[in-house]
């Protein structure tokens, strides 16, 4: 598994989505699309900036 997983490309759905109710689920959709999967290194950047624990 590569652990070299570049964040930044979250930035801009973190930016968008980050502080909306209820769009966990569109941000990890992007996520996935981005990835081709969750990593956890992206969940936990996610959980970061929205505030939801993991």
């Amino acid at each position: 598994m590569d652990n070299c997983i570049d964040l930044s490309l979250l930035d801009g759905v973190l930016d968008e989505y980050a502080s909306v109710k209820g769009s966990l689920i569109t941000i990890l959709q992007h996520t996935q699309d981005i990835y081709g999967y969750l990593p956890k290194e992206a969940i936990e950047r996610i959980s970061e900036r929205t505030g939801i624990a993991t």
